[in-house]
């Protein structure tokens, strides 16, 4: 298939389809721009929902100092800005799910951002089976996450029909792609991959059971569980490439920095006036 300025495309739709819905909007209102100002753009307004996301959930962690860390330590990391130089949407997954995370006390909202998530680089559908572990409006998590689904599936599927739509994307990410040994660190480990690939692809699994973990109402801990349920997913890959890194490396800024107790307590008190049904915590500081 040939696309602008001539250059081939052999596989234009073999991501889910909200990775070509969020570019929609961009195209509607830049009809006609260049191929590198309609890939970079969105790219650009990918990282900065990121760090818009990062700023929320540091003020309410922390206050603005605990804030600006994430958004520093964010900025500081150079596979994002490897990721914006090539123009990618590995930056619309790390969005997705770092919003998934600021509105986890938000069943409805949670939803549709993980249903966007989960159909656009297929992995993130491990963190929406993760947030089902969440007591607290489960029903209304799983309903919206469903509806959500099938709305997003509902133009591919009756466009191209369910075989050719799974072949071109699920298919080909997964199995096609994925089960190969193609720039991960199973190149060079092609006879090991056999046993610790389907080892890796149980802990995964496991560390989905609510059966082996506690419930996780803290903000912290969601994003540090969703952070090892892309890592655990991503070395399972046969296909991989650096700009996945920004898939979870947010999440683990979430996890991993935190404030001085005194500037996480002023940090929930601001947002407790602001929110008082939010929920809070105040963690020591790792030193």
């Amino acid at each position: 298939m040939s696309g602008p300025g001539g250059f081939r495309i052999y596989r234009p739709d073999s991501y889910g389809p909200f990775a070509y819905y969020a570019y929609l909007p961009f195209a509607a209102i830049f009809p006609s721009a260049p191929a590198e100002v309609a890939t970079l753009l969105p790219a650009v307004c990918f990282d900065a929902l990121t760090l818009a996301g990062l700023r929320t959930l540091g003020q309410r962690l922390g206050g603005r100092p605990l804030a600006q860390a994430f958004m520093f330590a964010y900025l500081l990391y150079p596979f994002p800005d490897l990721s914006l130089i090539a123009e990618t949407n590995d930056g619309l997954v790390a969005a997705l799910c770092v919003w998934a995370v600021v509105a986890a006390q938000r069943p409805v909202t949670r939803g549709l951002l993980l249903a966007a998530a989960a159909l656009t680089k297929f992995l993130p559908a491990l963190i929406a089976l993760q947030f089902l572990g969440v007591r607290r409006g489960r029903w209304r998590y799983a309903l919206t996450l469903a509806v959500s689904l099938g709305a997003m599936l509902a133009w591919p599927l009756i466009t191209s029909g369910p075989v050719a739509f799974l072949d071109s994307t699920f298919g080909y990410q997964l199995i096609k792609r994925g089960a190969g040994v193609q720039f991960s660190i199973w190149t060079y480990l092609p006879h090991a991959a056999l046993v610790a690939r389907p080892l890796l692809a149980a802990a995964v699994l496991l560390a989905l059971s609510p059966a082996v973990r506690p419930e996780m109402p803290d903000a912290r801990q969601q994003a540090a569980l969703a952070a090892a349920l892309l890592i655990g997913a991503q070395l399972l890959l046969g296909y991989w490439f650096y700009s996945y890194l920004t898939w979870f490396y947010p999440l683990l800024v979430i996890a991993i920095i935190r404030a001085r107790p005194e500037q996480e307590a002023a940090g929930a008190s601001a947002h407790s006036a602001a929110s008082p049904g939010a929920e809070l915590t105040a963690e020591p500081v790792l030193r």
